[in-house]
């Protein structure tokens, strides 16, 4: 590695940290079963679920059976 590189890894040994890493941008989504906008993903003991602005876990309405109409067979 380069010098730079190598004092890095010095830094993060020596204090257990890393201040030289730039915070991510959280990218909002949009729920792809009912359109909702707005939500971001945050990890939970259950995996990753879609949480609303208000920290809120996103729980949508997948569309039904009854959503749909009956084509009977000819």
């Amino acid at each position: 590695m380069g010098e730079i590189a190598d004092d890095h890894i010095d830094y993060i040994l020596s204090q257990g940290m890393y201040p030289f890493a730039r915070a991510r941008a959280t990218r909002r989504v949009t729920c792809d079963r009912c359109g909702a906008r707005g939500l971001r993903w945050r990890e939970t003991d259950a995996g990753w679920r879609l949480h609303s602005r208000d920290g809120l876990r996103h729980d949508c309405n997948p569309p039904s059976e009854d959503d749909f109409d009956v084509i009977e067979p000819e």
